[in-house]
């Protein structure tokens, strides 16, 4: 009883007033010695008026979201909406009161990890797309620190996400996604699970941002390359790319400097350069003013 409560409250964010334990009472019918009554009393941290009130607050707050969504054609498009739109709408504060469930999120627009991850797997339960809220622990500067992710299941395939990390990252706006549809070895790369029994593989890539917007890279390809920066244009020539290994990202960085590849194209004369190994992601942003 004690894993099932905990995976009800894992899996139903909506039940943010539960409080982690609970009463039971056994029963044992004496002329059936096999069978075992268990009666399970939840602990309630709020009373039933002010539930009510909570939940008519959140539906306030969600209800355009969740339309707004549904209307997506894709999951891929429904997911990066809600990703989008809670990293827009929430920051980062350890002092925000309720922040390990989604009054923090929804009420506050102040959380931690547990806040961003419920916010998420509860408007992707509403509206149809499966996804789970993984505890473990992630290790910034080689320090456990606990911390929370989702697996998300989008057109047929798991994929990762962490809004938590997404929004702490402000390089570009561009540069959010490279935690949004990670692989299961970008994840465990920056996170660990407190178990990975539930954690699926990741076989496809398609819904990943940079596949959708042809900025990930399998080879050092010059007219991918070009078309990349020519439609970077309209981001002030923000560029952000993933590649298939940190080898053919130093080849990229290579081709991009050489010859002045990038700065003759863009009209800028210096780029400041960023590089997240684990998840070979590759952020060049104008520094100086153009030329």
């Amino acid at each position: 009883m004690n894993d099932i409560h905990a995976a009800i409250k894992m899996d139903h964010p909506e039940l943010y007033y539960l409080e982690d334990s609970f009463d039971y009472v056994t029963d044992k019918n004496e002329y059936e010695s096999k069978a075992t009554y268990l009666f399970l009393k939840p602990s309630y941290r709020m009373i039933k008026s002010e539930i009510e009130s909570r939940d008519k607050e959140i539906k306030q707050v969600t209800e355009k979201i969740i339309n707004t969504a549904k209307k997506k054609k894709s999951d891929y498009e429904k997911v990066k909406y809600v990703y989008d739109y809670l990293i827009d709408h929430t920051s980062y504060d350890e002092k925000a009161k309720e922040n390990q469930n989604i009054l923090s999120t929804f009420l506050e627009h102040k959380t931690v990890c547990a806040g961003y991850a419920k916010g998420m797997q509860y408007l992707l339960n509403q509206i149809g797309v499966p996804c789970t809220y993984i505890t473990g622990f992630t290790r910034p500067d080689k320090r456990d620190v606990s911390h929370a992710w989702n697996m998300v299941k989008m057109d047929g395939n798991y994929y990762y996400m962490d809004v938590t990390n997404g929004d702490m990252l402000n390089n570009t706006k561009e540069s959010r996604y490279m935690y949004f549809a990670m692989t299961k070895k970008q994840i465990l790369a920056e996170n660990r699970p407190f178990t990975d029994d539930y954690m699926e593989d990741t076989p496809s890539r398609k819904d990943s941002y940079f596949m959708k917007e042809g900025a990930y890279f399998t080879s050092c390809d010059k007219q991918q390359m070009t078309k990349l920066i020519q439609k970077s244009a309209n981001k002030g020539y923000r560029l952000v790319f993933q590649c298939s290994s940190k080898a053919l990202g130093e080849q990229l960085d290579q081709m991009l400097t050489a010859n002045n590849f990038i700065f003759n194209m863009t009209g800028y004369d210096y780029y400041a350069y960023y590089r997240y190994e684990d998840t070979n992601t590759y952020i060049y942003v104008p520094d100086h003013q153009k030329l």
